[in-house]
């Protein structure tokens, strides 16, 4: 079983009251081997000030998604139910191991093995001056898998029917979110099988009977397949049916997959 070690940039980077992108490059973080980042700062801004996060593997977007999304995502496969106060959280955790899974099965997802980093925070213009410090979680074994999580535009706006969102993302779905108000139907398909089916009203009940094994709260809500199945292009969608209190065309579809490594049978140096 192998061993986490922890990390940071001691050294961090300059932010402003303005509003701008705070870049970490592979010179400045570990990459290969990472399970988790983490990000705080130094002046007391909360993580409000943060509207998206992003992760790229060897220039390659794997983590694309906004602070509600990552935080949906983390409330729902954390163990503990973690919920985030983004009013008054000052840190943040974007994991990249599997949040839900138990002993060493939590390791078999990270970092893409051998890869170099950049991580990009993307701050709204309601912060101060201060330092952003970018911190890490180590796996000393290589990942059979790396995590790859996305939100994308649905492009589908108020009063629709059946409207397609395809679902492209690479490797295992594993988790899923959305945006709940307005929202009158889902129909998910994936690799063929239709796996949901159900009202906005019965999707939310579903979401909440999880209880402590992960509900989650509030306008986008994750949501967890019981089996990992394979996405394969053109027949893997959401199909979803709206009315005039969906937001428009700007809701995101949120995936989380787990994608298979080849480079994993070779313990690091």
């Amino acid at each position: 079983m192998g061993q986490c070690t922890f990390n940071f940039n001691a050294g961090g980077k300059p932010v402003t009251v303005a509003a701008s992108t705070v870049v970490f490059s592979a010179s400045e973080i570990s990459g290969d081997g990472v399970a988790a980042y983490y990000i705080t700062v130094d002046n007391g801004d909360p993580i409000s000030t943060i509207d998206r996060v992003r992760i790229k593997s060897a220039g390659s977007t794997i983590f694309d998604l906004s602070l509600n999304e990552l935080i949906s995502y983390i409330q729902r496969a954390s163990r503990s139910n973690f919920t985030a106060n983004t009013a008054v959280d000052t840190s943040l955790t974007i994991p990249m191991y599997i949040l839900d899974g138990r002993g060493s099965e939590r390791y078999s997802a990270g970092f893409p093995n051998q890869q170099s980093p950049t991580v990009e925070i993307v701050r709204n213009a309601t912060g101060a001056v201060g330092t952003m410090f970018c911190g890490w979680r180590l796996y000393s074994d290589p990942y059979p898998f790396f995590t790859m999580a996305t939100g994308t535009q649905t492009n589908v706006p108020a009063n629709s029917i059946n409207q397609r969102v395809p679902v492209n993302a690479p490797g295992l779905l594993r988790y899923f979110g959305l945006n709940l108000t307005g929202l009158d139907r889902l129909r998910l398909v994936i690799n063929g099988q239709q796996l949901w089916d159900l009202s906005g009203q019965q999707l939310l009940e579903s979401q909440q009977m999880e209880g402590l094994d992960g509900a989650t709260a509030g306008d986008f809500m994750s949501f967890r397949l019981q089996e990992m199945v394979p996405v394969t292009a053109g027949n893997s969608y959401a199909e979803l049916s709206t009315n005039a209190a969906w937001a428009g065309t700007a809701n995101e579809f949120l995936s989380v997959t787990l994608v298979p490594q080849a480079d994993t049978l070779t313990p690091k140096a």
